[in-house]
């Protein structure tokens, strides 16, 4: 397990007071600690922007910093249920803004969970989503977790631990945020021994990850409804522009797959969009020619 965490003036604690002039981008330092577990022991690394390392450059090669302030707590009754929803500060390094004209910005969730009596154990990655970089905070709701909106207070089951990870354009990725708590009533862990999902029926709300990924030109991409409604999915260019509509119609709750061709497009990042009541996923995708 490696360590690479970077300390700047993005991140908290900052670098401001290592500065001259914490107002001038050509003063700036970055502290990076890059260690493996087996190693049991820690690099250290400062980079100054100068005339030899520009902002960009240093940007390029460190990982954004630890993702701040995350919170939980649970939606208000969204389809007879309540969801974790998790806030967190955005980060605030340029490099971590993906597209042009979207405005977004990327983060991976990771859960933990165990039955009330214990405590959760190992985390795992459960999304990897683009958030609009719009406003201060980032959000995400886990769909996949529920407590019933109904009278008097429902037995909980499971106990639940969160954590965040950064990405930026580089692909580099930040060290876990710290983590948050919260118990619930239902939790859909999918795989052999899972919960089970009776008589067909859908809990969670989701959009998956397109397969394959890169692809050329043809890809699939699954999505599930809990309820019956209008179901919207649509295809973007890095631009914001609309390219493909995939969806655009009631749908009974569900699974689904829909085919994308994308003969006659560019090579390049694409991303394509859920919308369904209240649930809304945006992922990313790349078209390799």
């Amino acid at each position: 397990m490696e360590y690479n965490e970077v300390f700047s003036p993005y991140s908290s604690p900052n670098t401001n007071t290592w500065m001259t002039n914490p107002t001038n981008q050509n003063s700036w330092i970055f502290i990076v600690l890059r260690g493996k577990e087996v190693e049991k022991s820690i690099n250290i690394d400062i980079l100054k922007v100068d005339e030899t390392h520009t902002l960009a450059s240093i940007l390029a090669e460190t990982p954004p910093s630890r993702p701040l302030d995350l919170e939980v707590e649970i939606t208000d009754c969204v389809d007879g249920r309540r969801y974790p929803r998790l806030t967190w500060h955005h980060n605030m390094e340029p490099d971590m803004v993906q597209g042009i004209g979207i405005s977004q910005k990327r983060y991976k969730i990771f859960r933990a969970w165990s039955a009330m009596e214990e405590v959760p154990g190992n985390f795992e990655e459960i999304d990897d989503v683009l958030v609009s970089a719009s406003g201060d905070y980032a959000e995400y709701i886990d769909y996949e977790t529920f407590a019933m909106c109904e009278n008097g207070t429902p037995e909980l089951n499971y106990r639940l631990r969160y954590k965040v990870k950064a990405v930026d354009i580089y692909e580099d990725i930040s060290v876990y945020s710290d983590f948050v708590s919260i118990s619930t009533y239902y939790l859909n862990r999918g795989g052999e021994g899972g919960d089970a999902i009776h008589s067909g029926e859908i809990f969670t709300y989701e959009l998956k990850q397109n397969y394959p990924n890169p692809f050329n030109p043809f890809t699939s991409i699954q999505f599930q409804i809990v309820n019956q409604g209008m179901v919207s999915l649509k295809v973007y260019d890095m631009l914001g522009r609309e390219v493909k509509v995939l969806v655009n119609e009631i749908k009974s709750p569900g699974k689904y797959v829909v085919s994308f061709d994308a003969t006659g497009l560019s090579s390049g990042v694409y991303f394509y969009k859920m919308t369904a009541g209240e649930f809304t996923n945006v992922k990313r995708m790349v078209l390799v020619k």
